[in-house]
């Protein structure tokens, strides 16, 4: 999957909002999740069959991207989350099938995620791990 060309990828949508506000740490600390000395940010994912409604009252306040419902998460480019392990999920409405979410996770680690969490259906935390953080734990 690291071979794939991306120029005919989508971009998620937030993209833009996303990489202007990583191109200024110095106001990191504005947003939600954010490690008390502002050097880390948390970035989370929006999915689910709501996710539209959700990401409008987070703008401003999280640092996000959404998948919107339905679509399928291998036509978009996630570089710009690279780097900013782990990206959480924040469901709104119904959630994704179990395999919408593997493709999203497939997705996410081809484009250099190195770990993605989101809620199971029981309310643990299910964590994808790319084959790097694999071989560092082994």
């Amino acid at each position: 999957m690291k071979n794939i060309s991306h120029k005919h990828l989508k971009r998620p949508p937030y993209s833009a909002y996303l990489c202007a506000a990583l191109c200024h740490p110095e106001k990191w600390p504005q947003y939600a999740g954010t490690s008390a000395d502002g050097s880390c940010v948390s970035i989370f994912l929006i999915v689910g069959s709501k996710a539209w409604e959700k990401a409008s009252t987070l703008e401003n306040s999280h640092l996000f991207l959404m998948l919107p419902p339905g679509d399928d998460p291998l036509l978009y480019d996630w570089k710009p989350l690279k780097g900013h392990d782990p990206i959480i999920a924040i469901i709104e409405g119904d959630p994704p099938s179990e395999k919408e979410y593997y493709d999203l996770a497939s997705a996410l680690i081809r484009d250099g995620v190195q770990r993605f969490t989101r809620p199971g259906k029981d309310g643990s935390a299910i964590r994808h791990l790319s084959e790097e953080v694999i071989k560092c734990t082994v």
